[in-house]
């Protein structure tokens, strides 16, 4: 089983309260679907998430609402 730490962050200004929490974060990895990661603002997200030379890992192949069972599946 793998237990993975995860912080929600929602609504105006979310995009400004990431940049805090990547402090001191070497290795990243952001899970979305093939629509949401074509969008501007999965674009921006990830160019913050490779400055500082991070190592950025993209899966973007999750359904849309996925289930528990997808996410499983990943």
């Amino acid at each position: 089983m793998l237990t993975i730490n995860s912080t929600l962050i929602s609504g105006a200004g979310a995009f400004n309260a990431l940049e805090p929490l990547l402090e001191g974060k070497q290795r990243v990895l952001l899970i979305t679907d093939s629509n949401i990661v074509r969008l501007e603002a999965a674009q921006r997200i990830n160019a913050l998430l490779h400055e500082k030379h991070r190592q950025v890992q993209v899966i973007d192949n999750v359904p849309a609402e996925p289930s528990q069972h997808d996410v499983i599946a990943l």
